[in-house]
């Protein structure tokens, strides 16, 4: 608010109590006119804002509103990027030092966090004239809300409330403020509060800056779009630090009574500074530090911040559990993913547990402590990982003395895969290759256990355990044929009861063992059939053990 403003308030209205006196106009915060060229004036140099014991904003949640839909397409497309960003930016950590929590005397115990972005709506107004007085936006607001054609505004656990709707106008509409200001010759815009349903309603009042209009060339030095998003972000802040100042009789949250202060964006109009969030420039306006004694758009001296531990790489399904060490509760966290951040709803604890963890979940969290008022923290990166499947299982037996080859194959995360022995050493001859293949030859029988990683592309990684032992193979030193009936008779050794043996990778089901060293094939004409007389065929014995031989005979 602006005491300078003498149609709109009257000498002496906000003093050291916590409310007006009955049938004084409510105060309204401004954004007053200021002649092109004029100097900006700096603050008064015993600026301070008080508090009165009113509610601050825990979370503001920003709802862009057009009126009808003449607005300024240049507004109306840039609102919600800027509502969006800046409402969770470091624009906002710093109003930590207006925290209520704790504070002597009166208090409502809140927290201020960052805030979020609703979403834009386009009314058709049943108020069509063009000039608008404040109470004629309000009944607006309150028809809107009850036809459903505006988002329902929100309240935090204690009940204050977080909604602020952002109301954009297009040319030819006048509004006046009450006590009959005029938009474009008194003020820029303003915020103002209602009562809807029993609770308080915040809104915002933004006329259109084009044309001939006095808010052209008096509301700001820079183009038509950096003037509204720095009269937007002076209303944000004043409504997020004394919400209910439009009310009949308020209570005041921050406010500053002497000479000319008023509200917290009061103390600073006019000073412009750039904010950049999420790689895009905004134009914001500064705000009053009770802390640094000056205007700033920020704090970059905010107490250390805290620190994040706990997980960094979990499964799918798992769950992510994060602790911070540093400041004191009440804590904000936030979630960081690509070029956004969120505040995740809910979570004022030093521990943040999400389960279970799903892919969307891979990211960075961030946290800092509203309670002690500190920077945030340093991002915390955690991998939310599919799960990564390792094939074959179990890997087939090497025998002792024959050379090995198998690969290994992955399946579920991204590829390409590089393999690696996780746990545990491989038996000695066997190597691994980084696309997967096991290879070498074993020199003896003894058992190990090993291990094996697939990390995929994202570096997510799979494992597999496995036990390898070689195995002697069986050993054939003679083959011959025998008839009638045909058979083969073939000696040897190592020949295990139950081994398989196989004709040009056919399984032949009629073996005889006999012993170690002696096993016939039988089959007579089936068997001729299989294995003609002068034709060269390769056969394959495998024991039990997983022990394996070949070799190419013909008779």
């Amino acid at each position: 608010m602006r005491r300078t403003i003498a149609a709109i308030l009257v000498s002496g209205v906000v003093v050291a109590s916590t409310t007006l006196t009955t049938g004084q106009e409510p105060p309204k915060n401004w954004v007053p006119i200021q002649q092109p060229g004029t100097p900006v004036s700096a603050p008064e140099t015993t600026a301070h804002l008080q508090y009165y014991g009113g509610p601050v904003i825990s979370n503001v949640m920003t709802v862009s509103v057009l009126w009808g839909s003449g607005v300024d397409a240049q507004v109306a497309a840039a609102m919600p990027a800027f509502l969006r960003d800046v409402t969770n930016s470091s624009y906002m950590d710093w109003l930590c030092e207006y925290n209520t929590l704790g504070l002597s005397g009166t208090t409502t115990n809140q927290v201020i966090g960052r805030g979020s972005y609703t979403g834009q709506y386009t009314i058709t107004p049943q108020h069509t004239g063009t000039t608008l007085a404040d109470q004629d936006i309000q009944d607006e607001i309150a028809y809107q809300l009850q036809q459903g054609n505006l988002p329902q505004p929100q309240y935090d656990a204690q009940g204050y409330p977080e909604t602020l709707y952002l109301i954009e106008f297009p040319p030819g509409i006048t509004i006046l403020a009450p006590g009959g200001a005029q938009s474009c010759v008194y003020f820029c815009a303003y915020h103002g509060t209602m009562m809807y349903s029993g609770k308080p309603l915040m809104y915002s009042i933004h006329p259109d800056y084009g044309g001939s209009s006095g808010c052209a060339g008096g509301c700001g030095s820079g183009t038509m779009l950096q003037n509204q998003e720095s009269a937007h972000s002076h209303q944000l802040i004043e409504a997020v630090t004394d919400p209910d100042v439009g009310l009949a009789n308020p209570v005041l949250g921050w406010y500053d009574p002497q000479g000319s202060n008023g509200e917290i964006g009061d103390i600073c109009n006019a000073q412009a500074a750039t904010v950049t969030v999420n790689g895009a420039a905004y134009t914001v306006q500064k705000e009053w530090s009770n802390r640094l004694n000056a205007c700033v758009a920020g704090n970059a001296n905010l107490a250390a911040p805290p620190s994040i531990g706990g997980s960094a790489s979990v499964p799918v399904g798992g769950t992510i559990a994060l602790t911070a060490s540093g400041g004191t509760a009440p804590y904000e966290w936030i979630f960081v993913q690509g070029n956004g951040e969120q505040v995740i709803p809910g979570q004022t604890a030093d521990t943040l547990t999400i389960t279970p963890a799903t892919l969307q979940d891979s990211g960075a969290f961030r946290v800092f402590s509203k309670g002690s008022c500190t920077a945030e923290s340093a991002p915390w990166p955690v991998k939310v990982c599919p799960v990564i499947a390792l094939s074959p299982s179990p890997l087939p037996a090497p025998a002792i003395g024959i050379p090995y080859n198998q690969t290994i194959t992955a399946a579920g995360g991204t590829a390409p895969y590089s393999f690696s022995v996780f746990v545990g050493s491989l038996p000695p001859g066997l190597s691994l290759s980084s696309t997967g293949v096991l290879s070498g030859t074993l020199a003896s029988a003894s058992a190990y256990s090993f291990t094996i990683a697939a990390t995929d592309a994202t570096g997510c990684t799979g494992t597999r355990a496995y036990t390898l032992q070689a195995v002697d193979p069986p050993v054939i030193t003679l083959m011959k044929k025998v008839a009638p009936p045909l058979k083969f008779v073939l000696t040897g050794s190592n020949l295990q009861k139950g081994i398989r043996v196989y004709i040009e990778g056919v399984q032949w089901t009629s073996v005889v063992w006999k012993k170690s060293t002696k096993i016939l094939l039988t089959g007579g004409a089936a068997l001729k059939t299989a294995v003609p007389k002068g034709a060269s065929k390769t056969f394959s014995f495998v024991n039990p053990d997983g022990g394996e031989a070949s070799m190419t005979w013909s008779w």
